[in-house]
């Protein structure tokens, strides 16, 4: 007799319906911020189909199937002008010059790390002149050698801003203040930077979610109290996560720049580290007493156990619900269409 799949059992059929109230869920924090800037509805929704439709091309393109006009309004349900109007306008993502943030952790690490800015036995950088003549250090030298082609005052001005760096009035020279480099919310470098973590985030889920083997998944897991804890206990967690975190990421990211430069291959490593505060939703009924503690699993206390969910398939894109289970590969034969 056949023995129970326990695996297939874990995994759990496709859900389109908890998909989309999962979306809608971590949609609500970014519809925050694009009210907060006077972006309405209909603006965003204009850039969610660009998006679809990029998304659209891409699976597509895995299942090696044409990419037609026709083909992308029947799986995205948008009219043909649209479609034409999306993709001879559509910028990929990815690419094209360094961002600030990105300039601002090469150039906080090399003052860091390099002899020549910094004492680097006590990891202490020294106080730059922004200019000098000749081979003396300064922050133009540094600018120039590991930010090349760009403008000395603007990324000083960003370090500035961002905290990392500041003037010493007495000696009117520069000090590195923070190896971390956080600019000011809804800045152009603090978009960009929210862009770059939330699409490496998500594309981290998805790839994990499409692939069954579980030691072949990319690293995600996180802890959380599954419990209150008072405000002053909060804080104490918040300086615990910083205290250990910022070191953590230095050794990673002096790691990755001991590794030799190889051939491009169009991919970067990296890992983002974060902390969060999850609103709980109570019932309508009062808590008059103070909760149990939750029981736990011996071993690893607060870790959540489950990772993602076992995908049988990729997520469809048919018009029709009940028939998104395998469409595009039922398609493979009719390529020429």
């Amino acid at each position: 007799m056949a023995h129970k799949n326990q695996n297939a059992e874990l995994a759990a059929p496709a859900d389109p319906d908890a998909l989309a109230d999962a979306i809608e869920s971590l949609f609500q924090p970014l519809a925050r911020m694009l009210v907060r800037q006077g972006i309405g509805a209909r603006s965003t929704l204009e850039f969610v189909k660009r998006a679809y439709v990029l998304a659209t091309i891409d699976v597509l393109k895995e299942r090696e199937l044409p990419t037609t006009t026709s083909r992308l309004s029947v799986f995205t349900g948008l009219t043909s002008r649209e479609i034409d109007n999306i993709t001879g306008s559509a910028k990929r993502v990815g690419g094209g010059s360094r961002s600030v943030a990105d300039l601002a952790a090469i150039l906080m690490m090399a003052w860091h790390e390099d002899p020549r800015y910094a004492f680097t036995l006590a990891g202490t950088p020294y106080e730059l002149e922004y200019e000098v003549s000749g081979t003396k250090p300064s922050f133009v030298a540094l600018v120039r050698e590991f930010a090349p082609g760009h403008d000395p005052k603007e990324l000083l001005q960003e370090l500035v801003r961002g905290g990392a760096a500041r003037i010493n009035p007495e000696t009117n020279r520069i000090q590195a203040v923070s190896r971390a480099f956080i600019a000011q919310p809804y800045s152009k470098a603090s978009v960009k930077r929210l862009e770059r973590l939330l699409r490496n985030f998500t594309d981290t889920l998805y790839e994990n979610f499409q692939t069954p083997e579980a030691e072949a998944r990319r690293f995600e897991r996180n802890v959380f109290a599954d419990f209150a804890i008072s405000e002053e206990a909060e804080e104490a967690f918040r300086t615990t996560v910083r205290t250990h975190a910022q070191p953590f990421l230095e050794s990673l990211d002096k790691w990755l720049q001991e590794q030799p430069v190889a051939a491009e291959n169009g991919r970067r490593v990296g890992v983002a580290v974060f902390g969060f505060l999850e609103p709980y939703e109570q019932s309508a009924e009062v808590v008059t007493n103070t909760p149990a503690r939750p029981k736990r699993l011996p071993g690893f206390p607060g870790v959540e156990r489950s990772v993602s969910t076992i995908s049988s398939s990729d997520p469809e894109i048919a018009r029709d619900p009940n028939e998104r289970l395998g469409v595009i590969d039922r398609q493979k034969d009719d390529k020429g269409t």
